[in-house]
């Protein structure tokens, strides 16, 4: 052991059992005898307690020592790594799909050949103009007659297919009533008893490709 390790180890024994009461000299050469391995000259009266104090003396000194000497430190127990459950996502508010919640076809009058798409889409841009296309298939049959049946009859008969733009309120929906056309060749007669079916319509928003049967109607008088 080098001379300057070996008196700052002595140093640090000497301060930490300042504290205790022991005969005049001792402590020294307990220092002495742990520090160079060597034993003290041995004395009668207190040979026995000499070989104690060196055996605990060897541990408390070098312990002791260590844990004053710069760049000497005794390990310390490493804490466990508390089990944590990982944190949670924030929640990150999503909007909602762009869906149809209604479509169905009304407003049919019997003698007229008038009839509605009825629908309503939802989760769209607030202020979002919308372009629909809606398609189906007319078969009916217009009775031109004076006043009730028995006039001239025409049928009408072929598909359907036209657009709409209508615009989203500030809750992103469109709720819309839009009347079917008239097929073009259609008898412009009044006052005409109209009977048939208006089926197979179906309403499809253009900008999103979302799309819901309508369904169909059918008047009969």
């Amino acid at each position: 052991m080098n001379e300057p390790l070996r008196r700052q180890i002595a140093d640090a024994f000497r301060r930490e059992e300042s504290t205790y009461d022991v005969p005049s000299g001792l402590r020294d050469e307990v220092i002495g005898a742990v520090l160079d391995r060597t034993p003290g000259a041995p004395g009668a009266p207190r040979l026995l307690a000499l070989v104690a104090v060196l055996l605990a003396g060897a541990v408390i000194a070098t312990l002791i020592g260590l844990r004053h000497v710069p760049g000497h430190s005794t390990p310390a127990a490493t804490p466990s790594a508390a089990s944590t459950p990982p944190p949670s996502p924030s929640a990150v508010p999503s909007s909602p799909p762009v869906q149809f919640t209604t479509a169905y076809l009304t407003g049919a009058t019997p003698g007229r050949g008038q009839a509605e798409v009825v629908f309503t889409e939802t989760g769209l841009t607030p202020g979002e103009s919308v372009t629909y296309h809606i398609s189906g298939q007319l078969d009916l049959l217009y009775d031109c007659g004076s006043g009730g049946r028995g006039g001239p009859s025409y049928p009408v008969r072929g598909p359907v297919d036209f657009t709409v733009t209508r615009m989203a309120d500030a809750e992103g929906t469109v709720a819309a009533t839009v009347t079917i056309p008239p097929l073009a060749g259609s008898p412009t007669c009044t006052p005409a008893t109209v009977t048939g079916d208006w089926t197979n319509f179906v309403v499809e928003d253009t900008t999103s490709g979302t799309r819901k049967s309508a369904g169909g109607l059918n008047v009969a008088t």
